[in-house]
């Protein structure tokens, strides 16, 4: 089950930009979000070695700690990339 919730919840927020691009009326905090949605999948290849590994894989135990801080950079390079391109086109 762990792995599952693993690549749900890496892949979520990548889904989430979805709804915010085509369900969220156009704006959303005030920013137009015409094509602030697509600067965040640019870190969508950076879960790509991270998946295979845990939710893929065949990893185990003490194997998965590197990927548990390759995560956190994933999810801080999305958070900079959405943010940032939240205020260019605000």
């Amino acid at each position: 089950f762990s792995r599952i919730q693993y690549g749900v919840l890496v892949l979520l927020p990548y889904a989430m930009l979805l709804v915010l691009r085509y369900g969220g009326g156009g704006h959303w905090g005030g920013a137009t979000v015409s094509n602030a949605w697509l600067a965040p999948l640019a870190s969508l290849p950076l879960s790509v070695p991270h998946l295979r590994a845990v939710a893929f894989g065949g990893k185990d135990g003490a194997d998965l700690n590197s990927h548990v801080g390759g995560t956190a950079l994933l999810q801080f390079a999305y958070c900079v990339l959405l943010t940032t391109s939240l205020l260019i086109f605000q």
